[in-house]
C-alpha cells in the first residue's frame, strides 16, 4: 500500500471510488474524513463539516464526490471543497445510508440499511420492496436500473432490481441463488455485458 503521513491518513476505510484522472477517493469511517490518492506521496485528506462515519463513496460524471454518512449525503467538488450544506443533504428519506451509486441521469442512489429501503436523493423516496432486507451494495446498469444486494437475507442470495423510478422489476422475493458459495451479500457490481 501507499505509506501515508498524517495528511490524508486512512482510518477505518469503508469504500473506494475512482475519478476520471485515476484518483482513488476513500471514505474513512473511523476518521470522519475522505482521502484521495493520486500515487505515491500524493495523498490528501478532507474533513467536511458534519461528516460522521462515512460509509459509501461515488464519483459522478462531473468529478463531484458523493459520500454517505448516517442520515445524510455529502457532496464535494473534485478539489475536495464541500458543495452540500454543512452536514450534507438530508431529505428525510435517508436512514443509515450505506452504499451509493450514480445513474446515467446524474441521480444519486443510496441503500438505507437501517430501515431496509433505497433512496433516490430528492425524488420522493424511500423506495421499499418485500425483497429488501438490510440492503447494502448498490449498482446501476446501462439502462439506469438499480441493483441492490441484501446482506440481511442470510442463507440465500437475494438481489433486488428496481427501475429508475423505483418500481420493482425483480420478483417479489428478489432474485435468489440458493446453490451455495455466496452468503450475506454486501457488494454488487455490473460488468460491460450487463452481468451482475
Amino acid at each position: 500500500g501507499y505509506p501515508l503521513g498524517n495528511v490524508g491518513a486512512l482510518a477505518g476505510s469503508n469504500a473506494i471510488a475512482i475519478d476520471r484522472s485515476g484518483g482513488a477517493w476513500i471514505a474513512n469511517g473511523s476518521g470522519n474524513t475522505v482521502t484521495v490518492i493520486y500515487g505515491p506521496g500524493s495523498a490528501v485528506g478532507y474533513a467536511p463539516a458534519g461528516l460522521n462515519e462515512p460509509q459509501g463513496i461515488a464519483v459522478d460524471s462531473s468529478g463531484h464526490v458523493w459520500v454517505t454518512a448516517g442520515n445524510s449525503i455529502t457532496e464535494l467538488s473534485s478539489f475536495g471543497l464541500e458543495i452540500s450544506p454543512a452536514g450534507g443533504y438530508a431529505d428525510g428519506a435517508l436512514y443509515g445510508s450505506d452504499a451509493i451509486a450514480i445513474d446515467g441521469h446524474g441521480d444519486v442512489w443510496t441503500t438505507n440499511t437501517l430501515d431496509s429501503t433505497v433512496s433516490k436523493l430528492g425524488f420522493g423516496s424511500p423506495f421499499t420492496n418485500a425483497s429488501l432486507n438490510q440492503p447494502d451494495g448498490i449498482a446501476i446498469d446501462g439502462s439506469s436500473n438499480v441493483w441492490i444486494a441484501d446482506v440481511g437475507n442470510l442463507g440465500r442470495i437475494e438481489v433486488t432490481e428496481l427501475s429508475n423510478s423505483g418500481t420493482a422489476i425483480s420478483p417479489a422475493a428478489g432474485y435468489t441463488y440458493a446453490g451455495g458459495g455466496l452468503f450475506g451479500a454486501e457488494g454488487i457490481a455490473i460488468d460491460g455485458s450487463g452481468n451482475i
